[in-house]
């Protein structure tokens, strides 16, 4: 199932490529539009993935770092994986130190995951 994600996702992003010819940026704006798409659809391995790849595109605006990253936390908080999420939102917090959202997610994950053990 993940390799039929990762090939969906992979055409999605070919099929949405050729609509736009703008090269890296229309290459984020399509990973972060299949990273909804997967979402909306609660394929969050395939969001997660297109998310983190976003991500790694080093996206010129700050802001969508973080609402992407804000995502990532959601969707593997979802899946189960508190470590990762609280991971990734402890990061977050330290990039974003004026917002209060990563900061309040890392506590409420720091939590749960000693809870968890």
């Amino acid at each position: 199932s993940l390799s039929r994600e990762l090939r969906e996702i992979d055409d999605e992003i070919v099929r949405r490529l050729h609509l736009d010819d703008g090269g890296e940026d229309a290459l984020r704006h399509a990973l972060r539009a299949i990273g909804d798409h997967f979402a909306r659809q609660e394929m969050n391995r395939a969001a997660r993935y297109a998310f983190g790849k976003f991500i790694e595109s080093d996206p010129p605006d700050p802001e969508d770092i973080l609402e992407t990253g804000l995502r990532l936390v959601t969707l593997c908080e979802e899946d189960g994986e508190v470590g990762p999420a609280a991971d990734l939102a402890q990061m977050l917090a330290e990039y974003f130190p004026d917002d209060p959202r990563p900061p309040e997610n890392a506590e409420r994950l720091r939590k749960i995951r000693s809870v968890l053990g």
